[in-house]
């Protein structure tokens, strides 16, 4: 993966669910989307500045 130490941080704090059935997939945790909106839409309006 791209930036495997915060893949591992997003599965270690659950933000990020992985699965492994016929294959491994990963999906996020659906408590964690309404909080995503919230910050794209701040981001959107310039009001959050993204961490680096």
């Amino acid at each position: 993966m791209e930036n495997e130490e915060a893949v591992r941080e997003v599965l270690h704090n659950l933000s990020l669910l992985e699965y492994a059935n016929d294959r491994r997939w990963c999906d996020v945790h659906p408590i964690v989307v309404p909080l995503l909106d919230q910050e794209q839409a701040s981001r959107a309006r310039g009001q959050v500045t993204p961490a680096t």
